[in-house]
């Protein structure tokens, strides 16, 4: 739903499985999860209007300049719904699922009703939330409806707002640029739910070393591709309905219990958030007509044992390790060992590969966590032979950020895999203390 870097501050510590090296076969298996249709509705053809303001208020865009950059934004919302890049992440996105009713090419707009600028400035601070009560952000958008400063919605809107670095927008408690680089909402507006994205105009966020940044422009557009898919997909963010019920407006969001580990520690349940690459390299990004975008979840190429995250790289081979279904959640009493044996995949032939264990959590001062430990060697996988593995709780996992006092704690981990490339894949898990 948010745009979070998950950035470790310290240097990854990885540790182990162990596992036999070898030249694998051909041949895939997978138990990669699906995103869960929830029935909350999808835009079948969006109609992006881009909301931009004065240029001078985007100070910190030096390459392309703001007036470049901001003609730049437009063009990207003009045709990213148009693009080779849509239509690979879109595919098999309907509801109900296999239905007819599908995420299709959206509707371009003429850009005198697409392209709003605002010479205003806004607010310096506004808060917003996904709970469905009124906010500040929300009281501002509905004046610029009612002043017709943004034209009226159809069921088909998506707004799509460039706010610039100068004005803090606090959602659910995260502020931009310092804490999320954007979100998406809705806000009612007459009989209709608008969907909206924000998208904050923000220095690069940081990348692992050897990773190169981004510019403002990239980060932004990178941003809004990640938003747009998702605002597509669960437009009302998952918004509280008048029932009461926290999932009437639910879109396209992994909730079945099973799945919990991938949103828990990818930071979100929606398409996009389970293709953050949250270690900070890069493999979360792609090109479209000269734009940055995101990769992003797949259903179809998830099922089918490729790789979710589409566009696919050209050429890749598709590899990972599973555990049993039922251990990328495990209970473990504090100062108890769990082993478990993982199985290796690929779609394709090549060579075996390194695996480990990792710890994700951070401590206080954001250093990597002890809270667990897992086997001191360091092993490789090849497909289809299983791998050893044991994770030890040596303390109780912590109540994580946006988890309520009382709530039982949890402590992140992941299955790295690794190739001879420096190309890696992860299946992520959680473990909670044994009652």
């Amino acid at each position: 739903m948010t745009l979070a870097p998950y950035l470790l501050a310290a240097p990854l510590v990885l540790q182990a499985c162990g596992g036999s090296s070898s030249t694998t076969p051909s041949g895939s298996s997978s138990q990669l999860p699906q995103v869960d249709d929830n029935g909350g509705g999808i835009l079948t053809a969006p109609s992006i209007v881009t909301v931009t303001f004065d240029p001078s208020l985007y100070a910190n865009a030096k390459s392309p300049t703001a007036t470049t950059m901001i003609s730049d934004l437009q063009t990207f919302d003009d045709t990213i719904t148009q693009s080779a890049w849509w239509d690979t992440v879109r595919a098999g996105y309907c509801e109900p699922l296999k239905s007819a009713n599908c995420v299709e090419r959206g509707t371009p707009l003429d850009p005198s009703v697409g392209h709003v600028s605002i010479t205003a400035a806004p607010a310096a601070t506004y808060t917003d939330g996904a709970s469905g009560s009124s906010t500040t952000l929300q009281t501002y958008i509905s004046g610029l409806f009612a002043a017709n400063t943004l034209p009226a919605p159809t069921a088909s809107s998506l707004y799509v707002f460039y706010f610039p670095e100068s004005t803090v927008i606090t959602f659910d408690g995260s502020e931009t640029c310092s804490q999320i680089g954007g979100y998406h909402n809705s806000v009612p507006v007459g009989s209709l739910d608008v969907p909206y994205v924000i998208v904050a105009i923000c220095d690069p966020e940081q990348t692992a070393q050897a990773t190169p940044a981004l510019t403002v422009e990239q980060t932004a557009t990178f941003a809004a591709s990640h938003e747009i898919i998702e605002a597509t997909t669960d437009p009302h963010a998952g918004k509280t309905a008048p029932t009461n019920d926290p999932t009437a407006y639910l879109g396209f969001y992994m909730t079945n219990v099973a799945n919990q580990a991938w949103p828990l520690v990818l930071g979100g349940g929606e398409v996009a958030d389970l293709c953050v690459d949250i270690f900070g390299f890069g493999e979360d990004r792609t090109t479209s007509g000269g734009y940055t975008v995101q990769r992003v979840w797949n259903n179809l190429s998830a099922a089918a044992g490729h790789d979710p995250c589409v566009p696919i790289p050209s050429g890749e081979v598709y590899f990972n390790v599973a555990p049993p279904a039922a251990d990328d959640q495990l209970e473990i009493a504090v100062g108890s060992i769990r082993d478990f044996s993982s199985t290796p995949f690929t779609d394709g032939t090549m060579a075996s590969w390194q695996v480990e264990v990792v710890d994700l959590g951070q401590n206080a001062n954001g250093a990597q966590s002890t809270v667990l430990t897992t086997a001191p060697s360091k092993g490789t996988a090849s497909d289809g032979s299983p791998v050893a593995c044991s994770i030890t709780l040596n303390s109780a996992p912590p109540v994580q950020q946006g988890e309520q006092q009382g709530d039982p704690g949890y402590e992140p981990y992941a299955i790295i895999s690794v190739n001879s490339a420096g190309v890696y894949h992860m299946w992520p898990g959680i473990v909670v203390a044994a009652q």
